[in-house]
């Protein structure tokens, strides 16, 4: 009796604790490549998960105009470039996150 009373509450406490995650989608710039692989790796390893999301991560496809679809709410986040700057300029609400930016050199010895 008292294993089947700890097990109710073990149950219990286990589902009471497990929440729904919010889904939200990213979309990148590109198609999948190593400049993703930081979002693409939290995904797989389940760092998202970890804070409650469910991540969608979008391919780049030319029919999808990423600010437009972030205003109608079909996307939430979103990979950009200088394009954000114009967009903004434009008065489109939509906030930008700066990263780092790192150039790779390449030499070429003949």
């Amino acid at each position: 009796m008292l294993k089947t009373i700890f097990i109710i509450l073990s149950l219990f406490f286990t589902l009471a604790q497990a929440k729904e995650l919010d889904k939200v989608s990213l979309q990148l710039k590109w198609k999948y490549q190593f400049q993703f692989a930081g979002f693409i790796v939290a995904k797989e390893k389940g760092f998202y998960k970890d804070v409650g999301l469910d991540v969608n991560i979008q391919e780049h496809n030319s029919s999808i105009d990423t600010f437009k679809d972030m205003q109608e709410g079909k996307i939430q986040f979103g990979v950009s470039d200088s394009a954000l700057i114009l967009e903004s300029i434009k008065g489109t609400p939509i906030v930008g996150h700066p990263t780092c930016i790192s150039n790779i050199s390449i030499c070429i010895d003949e």
